[in-house]
């Protein structure tokens, strides 16, 4: 551990991940005063969300950060960030991309570090920037009706397995074999513009509850209260402050369960998930032509 700006003092870096976790701190600063000054929310989700409330920072073996930002905001973010942002430090990826009635609509979004490097083998040779990241996922209007839910739900599940087929997933469950089974045989274009529509469908209403079903899988853990999100607040994360969802307790309880605040065994955490292979260095992107197939 060297020249550590962001993380508490005196962590035990058992996983051997401080530094990365450093790195990661280091781009979601950047995002946050990014949104700061141009008046866009967003908030951590999932793990980065359940570590800022149980651990008062990163869980001491997580190695990536999620957040989550409303399709309006993204928008806003895409643009603002296209016009000013920081292009010489920072690469904005989008996955998914597919334009329907002049709408830009993306399953979802990484903000990646120029001038480093994460391997992950399922994209081992692809063209395309594979440097550090934070992502961004897309939290939806959801429908009211539990009907209604579930098609916004069953399309959302296509898209992720046609993204997941690409990258060579092995289904692991019945449901998981049926749907990789159908997906090969229907176009790429077709599964996502439908299901990307399905996935925005309410964006103009104003829904009671929001869904992310297309980072979350299950569907009881995707759907939550519209007001449970936005607007976000800040909590302590490290020795900085990010933003969390508006009621912190109730989304952790949805997403996790109600014995949230409980770490699992040492046996269940899932350690090293990205930084088996990471590193600071010179390498200069040029090609990105494979990024047009992630989804």
């Amino acid at each position: 551990m060297s020249n550590l700006q962001y993380m508490r003092d005196g962590l035990n870096d058992e996983y051997n991940i401080i530094d990365f976790q450093e790195q990661l701190l280091e781009i979601m600063v950047y995002i946050d005063n990014f949104c700061s000054e141009n008046k866009i929310d967003y908030c951590l989700m999932a793990g980065s969300a359940l570590g800022a409330r149980r651990h008062k920072g990163f869980i001491p073996w997580d190695d990536d950060i999620d957040i989550y930002m409303t399709e309006k905001d993204y928008s806003r973010f895409r643009r603002a960030f296209s016009n000013k942002g920081d292009h010489s430090h920072y690469y904005l990826q989008e996955w998914g991309k597919t334009r329907y009635h002049n709408q830009t609509m993306i399953t979802m979004a990484k903000l990646r570090l120029n001038g480093s490097e994460i391997k992950e083998k399922a994209y081992t040779g692809w063209k395309m920037h594979q440097g550090v990241f934070v992502d961004i996922f897309i939290l939806h209007n959801c429908a009211d009706t539990k009907f209604k839910q579930i098609i916004q739900y069953i399309w959302s599940e296509a898209v992720v397995l046609k993204g997941l087929e690409t990258r060579g997933y092995v289904a692991k469950n019945a449901k998981d074999k049926i749907m990789l089974f159908v997906s090969k045989l229907i176009p790429r274009k077709f599964i996502l513009k439908n299901g990307l529509k399905s996935a925005y469908k309410y964006q103009k209403h104003k829904t009671r509850f929001t869904h992310g079903f297309i980072d979350t899988r299950s569907f009881s853990r995707s759907v939550f209260p519209t007001q449970v999100m936005f607007p976000a607040v800040y909590a302590d994360f490290e020795k900085i402050k990010l933003k969390v969802p508006a009621n912190i307790d109730e989304y952790l309880r949805i997403q996790f369960g109600s014995n949230y605040m409980t770490p699992p065994p040492v046996n269940k955490r899932p350690v090293n998930k990205h930084t088996s292979d990471w590193s600071i260095n010179s390498v200069k992107y040029t090609d990105f032509s494979d990024e047009k197939n992630l989804i």
